[in-house]
């Protein structure tokens, strides 16, 4: 009986300093393997959030222009042969309700933020009155490169002036990510038969 209590006692002893240490170091060790692949994972993750969010938000822009452009009856600005931030167009659909009988003009324009920078993309229905943000973090101004250009030629005949309106455009979801802004660009040719930007405007 003496002999078994010996042993417990033996077993009770606990750890000595050296493997204290030593099990610190390697808890350390594994702590900081994890910690690393953790933070990697969560940057990873944000980084393909934004480029998705990058990604729908310019193909929400094509889609949108694509559909109100190609029912303008003309375009206004750009004018032929020339490029800017601000597209507008004059057309006959409607949106949520039917508009009485005549035109209603459609004016898309890069606008500052709160920092003065012009990166947000906004729609107006009335001339510029009232205005609802289509996207954020536009990249265009900083690529000096910009938003619209009207591929018409001054000197074409009717109807065919004016007619396709090339986009071109870069949105960054997170400017501080990694990931670089989403490209896309596209040409949209109205189905209707134009009348040149020139007159009507």
């Amino acid at each position: 009986m003496v002999r078994v209590m010996r042993l417990i006692r033996a077993d009770e002893r606990g750890l000595t300093l050296t493997e204290l240490m030593v099990s610190v170091m390697l808890l350390t060790i594994v702590s900081v393997i994890l910690t690393g692949t953790l933070v990697t994972t969560t940057m990873a993750t944000r980084d393909v959030q934004n480029a998705a969010a990058s990604n729908d938000d310019v193909r929400l822009v094509l889609q949108t222009l694509d559909r109100e452009v190609r029912s303008a009856e003309r375009i206004c600005l750009p004018t032929p042969g020339t490029s800017g931030n601000t597209l507008s167009f004059r057309t006959r659909a409607w949106v949520n309700t039917p508009p009485p009988a005549g035109y209603r003009d459609i004016l898309y324009q890069l606008n500052a933020d709160a920092g003065g920078d012009l990166t947000i993309l906004q729609k107006s229905e009335d001339g510029g009155t009232t205005w609802r943000t289509v996207i954020d973090n536009v990249e265009n101004v900083a690529r000096t490169t910009d938003l619209f250009e009207n591929q018409g030629d001054d000197t074409t005949a009717l109807p065919s002036q004016g007619k396709v309106i090339t986009i071109q455009i870069w949105v960054d979801a997170n400017p501080n990510d990694r990931v670089g802004a989403e490209y896309a660009t596209t040409e949209i040719s109205g189905r209707n038969v134009w009348t040149p930007s020139a007159q009507g405007c």
